[in-house]
C-alpha cells in the first residue's frame, strides 16, 4: 500500500532532482530500500521517518495508513493508547 508519505517522498526526490541512490545516502539506507518505500512494499521505521522529515520535509504522520489514522483518531477521542504492532517497532 502506497502511503501519502511515499507520495510526498517521491515528490521531494523529484523536486530536488535526486536519484534514488542519492536519496538513500541522505537516509543511510540502500537504494533498494528507498525503492521499496516508494512502491509501498514497506515503510521506513520511526527513526528513518524522522530523518526523512528533517531532511526532505515529509511529515512522520504521512507514513500512517488510513487504518492507523483511524485508530489514532479513536485513541485521541477516548484517551486510550493504541496497541503497537511488533513489526512497527524499530530494533
Amino acid at each position: 500500500m502506497v502511503t501519502h508519505g511515499a507520495e510526498l517522498l517521491a515528490e521531494r526526490i523529484a523536486e530536488r532532482k535526486l536519484s534514488q541512490t542519492k536519496a538513500a545516502e541522505l537516509f543511510d539506507v540502500t537504494q533498494s530500500m528507498v525503492s521499496r518505500w516508494l512502491d509501498g512494499s514497506c515503510r521506513p521505521d520511526e527513526f528513518k521517518r524522522r530523518i526523512i522529515a528533517s531532511r526532505l520535509g515529509v511529515p512522520v504522520e504521512a507514513w500512517f495508513t488510513s487504518e492507523e489514522r483511524t485508530e489514532l483518531a479513536k485513541a485521541d477521542e477516548s484517551g486510550a493508547v493504541p496497541a503497537v504492532c511488533a513489526d512497527d517497532v524499530a530494533e
